[in-house]
């Protein structure tokens, strides 16, 4: 991994050795306890649908690409190591393929002596683009009303096979470290440093944390600049978030392809608005749903080695759809 990225892993767990430290010295001391009332619910186990519907991605003036759809399905799996009043300790793994229908390349089905961005295009279709991501989660109390987070993911992304290849040419490693404080119940802000590490680049950013209820019924969550949501609490267990987030996907692209695109990466990056609901059915289970327009920042295919090959494509805005369920503990 970077260097970067290494010593900011070994600072966190510093940072983290010196507040448990602390907390065995004074067992009997009050902790902060990470998260307000009435907000949104914390997942233990997720599984979700999405479908965005067909989008066209203009390349020249006359000619476009289109995919039919995009489909992801969602597995997510966060369990307790370790719980404590001042230390929380959890392990987590997800896995979110994506599939991709292309319907047209160039407004047409085929065309003759393909070039090598159709080719890398067209490969697309019936393959799942694979993320896999094993993470580590510590929370951890420095006093009453202040806490630190630390979370570190090694995630797979690409169009292999299989469970977890372990193989670099697919690790998207990263490490993010927080420090929030909480003044009251109802109110916590903070900052943060996210770095990633890939095949493509090392990149660091910084985040701020801000949430906050302004009563029973309202309240925001906000780690800006990646996803900002204005809640509204409702009577019988219904939340309802309205707001944005980012995501970006890069997958290490060109197993059993063409040996000219080899390797090769795919990616993409988009704003999403729009509304979920979050509803609890019985106590621990809970469906949600989400709909809104996505708004592309950069769709892109580039080579890293052989013949040069970069493709940009723009897909414009497009509608999305969410369903799923998940586990939350009661109190949580």
């Amino acid at each position: 991994m970077n260097g970067l990225l290494v010593k900011s892993i070994g600072a966190g767990l510093l940072l983290l050795q010196a507040g448990l430290l602390g907390a065995q010295a004074d067992s009997a001391r009050q902790w902060c306890s990470p998260g307000l009332p009435f907000q949104s619910r914390a997942k233990g186990l997720e599984l979700a649908y999405r479908v965005t519907p067909s989008q066209s991605f203009p390349v020249v003036p006359g000619a476009t690409h289109t995919v039919g759809s995009l489909r992801n399905l969602t597995f997510k799996l966060k369990s307790p190591l370790f719980i404590s009043p001042a230390t929380k300790i959890l392990v987590g793994y997800h896995s979110q393929p994506e599939y991709y229908d292309i319907e047209s390349w160039g407004g047409v089905k085929s065309i003759s002596a393909p070039t090598l961005e159709r080719k890398a295009f067209t490969a697309l279709e019936g393959r799942a683009l694979q993320n896999q991501a094993m993470g580590l989660y510590i929370i951890q109390a420095l006093n009453e009303n202040t806490y630190t987070v630390v979370r570190m993911q090694a995630a797979y992304l690409g169009d292999y096979d299989g469970f977890l290849p372990l193989d670099n040419r697919y690790a998207n490693y990263s490490f993010i470290w927080a420090w929030a404080r909480k003044p009251a119940p109802d109110r916590e802000w903070g900052f943060g440093l996210s770095i990633s590490h890939n095949f493509r680049r090392t990149l660091p950013l910084p985040f701020l944390l801000y949430n906050r209820n302004f009563n029973e019924r309202w309240g925001i969550e906000a780690a800006f600049p990646a996803s900002v949501q204005v809640r509204r609490n409702f009577p019988s267990g219904t939340i309802l978030l309205a707001g944005y987030d980012f995501n970006s996907r890069s997958y290490a692209m060109g197993v059993d392809v063409d040996s000219e695109l080899d390797p090769y990466f795919f990616n993409h990056a988009e704003i999403n608005t729009g509304l979920t609901l979050e509803q609890s059915l019985v106590p621990w289970v809970w469906v949600q749903a989400k709909a809104g327009m996505q708004f592309n920042v950069s769709t892109r295919m580039q080579n890293l080695e052989g013949p040069a090959f970069s493709s940009r494509w723009n897909p414009g805005v497009v509608p999305y759809m969410q369903l799923g369920l998940f586990l939350s503990p009661p109190g949580h």
